[in-house]
């Protein structure tokens, strides 16, 4: 199993009490061991809502309290968010959803649940908590932007009600966010701050797309609709709703993973869910096998036109087991097309 060495650094900054220290992602081994973990919550009362999301072949599910009377009173709160005004945005415009404090409590659970979990590979919180996050529905119709704890409650939003809601989680976590608005894409991601200047998107902070499953750092090349962001400059919101922060190590790292993974089972595996995931895994397997069993048939001159008889016992046995994976892996392909995610991203 890999795990990088934990780096602790201290930064002082003119003009700034704050520090910042750095963590690592966490890069497992391949392949990744199947897991299912339940976690706990101690903390249960009035209406529950169930949470299940999977990071790589490791699923999450656990439970969340959510205050009925409390959602019924943020949801006719003010959200005046600036996006449609024409005027263009402000970082106040948001504040409204960001500094909101009635989502205090039931942040500060998930964080508790997540933090107290049990498993076989210790991921890194971060990747915890996107994977969470872009497990969320994405809701499209959307219109003007929600209060975390209506977007919890619901388990649907779109790309500013999601974003709104990883920042926050990960800023009380004590990383360092922004929220990267596209006003011309009409869309919005998160940023998390890395050390890796060099790798960073934007003022030291890697691009995270909340709408659902994506690499860390990856940004879509199309969105539905054919809306493309990639050259449009973001507006930066910073997100400051504790006093010390986290920037995270290791990107560099997480970065090749990736492309190790795309090399091994192509460049959609990310935007797959849980079952597609499996299947290109058992895809990859299976296209391994067949190509062992191919170069076992070349040895023996091709196995077509006449044989002899001991040839053509050897050869049989390999053709009809060849022609047998040749159909699952028809049919794992018949499998994925149905599965794979069309929604949002184009790839």
């Amino acid at each position: 199993m890999k795990k990088h060495v934990l780096l602790l650094i201290y930064f002082i900054f003119l003009g700034c009490n704050s520090t910042s220290y750095l963590e690592d992602f966490f890069v497992p081994d391949i392949p990744f061991p199947v897991e299912n973990l339940e976690l706990e919550n101690e903390n249960l009362y009035g209406e529950i809502r169930d949470y299940e999301f999977s990071l790589f072949k490791t699923k999450f599910k656990f439970n969340l309290s959510l205050d009925k009377e409390l959602y019924n009173e943020v949801k006719f709160m003010s959200k005046d968010s600036g996006i449609e005004s024409g005027d263009g945005i402000r970082q106040d415009q948001y504040d409204v959803f960001v500094y909101d404090n009635s989502d205090t409590e039931t942040l500060g659970d998930i964080l508790s649940i997540i933090k107290n979990r049990t498993g076989r590979l210790d991921y890194d919180l971060v990747q915890i908590l996107v994977s969470f996050v872009q497990s969320i529905e994405y809701d499209n119709q959307a219109d003007l932007p929600k209060y975390t704890l209506e977007t919890l409650f619901l388990n649907k939003g779109d790309c500013d009600d999601k974003s709104i809601l990883l920042s926050k989680l990960l800023s009380y976590a004590g990383y360092e966010t922004c929220l990267f608005i596209y006003e011309e894409g009409q869309h919005m991601a998160v940023g998390l701050k890395i050390d890796d200047y060099e790798s960073a998107y934007k003022d030291g902070f890697v691009y995270i797309e909340t709408t659902g499953p994506s690499p860390i750092g990856k940004i879509p090349e199309e969105f539905a609709g054919g809306i493309s962001i990639l050259d449009e400059d973001p507006k930066i919101l910073y997100v400051d709703v504790k006093d010390s922060y986290y920037s995270v190590s290791g990107y560099y790292e997480l970065n090749e993973f990736y492309k190790e993974i795309e090399d091994l089972y192509g460049e959609d595996y990310f935007y797959n869910s849980y079952d597609g995931k499996i299947i290109k895994e058992n895809m990859f397997e299976l296209k391994n096998s067949m190509d062992d069993i191919n170069d076992e048939i070349q040895t023996l001159g091709g196995c077509s036109g006449n044989l002899d008889p001991s040839t053509y016992d050897l050869c049989l046995p390999l053709v009809n087991k060849l022609n047998s994976q040749i159909s699952d892996y028809n049919k794992l392909v018949a499998r994925y097309n149905n599965l794979r995610n069309k929604d949002y991203i184009k790839i």
